[in-house]
């Protein structure tokens, strides 16, 4: 019963704790407020999660399963894998550039060394499986190293939001050109996959993906909770 009680208290974290992160923003949320939301001590917190960062873990976990989710959609709809992959990059830019609290997360996200290297495990492991029919000799081993330059690029490139001079639209091009760079695909490809995407509404995707990610964030911890 009592391992019980402490499953159900470190569910209640993660489903308060991530609400807050979503709300308020990764660096507005505070141990002491999210104590003091769900009415334990700080040291019951921290028996759970040392720091905030080991719960924002957490939120990035469920991050990378939603990622994976969406991009399973669109081979559903018969996008190639090159298209899969820009979209998911140019949605992710154009959900940082709409919301300051979304910026803020992946910030975070990015900046921890705990959270940033689950990002580029799942990313090079999913790359893998979509760059593959590009660079066929490529090994899993190249997608790895290849990781850590594509994610300082994504890493820095959602750091500050657009303007006049740099627009949305050119974030999202300047991008996926440099990305694409990075895994060998030709010039002419680049462009032309890179012109597919800029015809798409980026903002309201990034509008409508944010809030996706949001409702699923809440249902997954529901039903874990309700599991318990």
């Amino acid at each position: 019963m009592e391992q019980k009680n402490k499953g159900n208290t470190k569910l209640q974290i993660i489903s308060v704790g991530t609400k807050m992160f979503l709300e308020n923003g990764y660096s507005g949320s505070s141990t002491t407020a999210l104590a003091n939301e769900l009415g334990i001590s700080k040291g019951n917190l921290t028996f759970h999660f040392p720091t905030k960062e080991h719960l924002l873990y957490e939120l990035v976990k469920m991050l990378t399963d939603f990622q994976w989710n969406i991009i399973t959609k669109m081979e559903q709809n018969n996008m190639s894998n090159l298209e899969r992959y820009c979209s998911e990059v140019s949605i992710q830019i154009a959900i940082c550039d709409e919301s300051d609290t979304a910026r803020d997360f992946y910030q975070a996200a990015y900046n921890s060394p705990m959270t940033l290297e689950h990002i580029k495990e799942w990313t090079y492991r999913k790359n893998f499986r979509i760059f593959h029919e590009y660079l066929p000799e490529w090994t899993m081993r190249d997608f790895k190293d290849v990781e850590n330059i594509a994610s300082s690029v994504e890493g820095g490139i959602i750091r500050v939001p657009s303007n006049e001079r740099f627009t949305l639209e050119k974030k999202i091009t300047v991008t996926l050109d440099s990305l694409l760079k990075i895994y060998e695909i030709e010039p002419d490809e680049r462009r032309k996959v890179i012109e597919t995407i800029l015809k798409n509404d980026y903002r309201e995707e990034g509008r409508r993906v944010l809030d996706e990610f949001m409702a699923y964030v809440k249902r997954n911890n529901e039903d874990a909770i309700g599991d318990v």
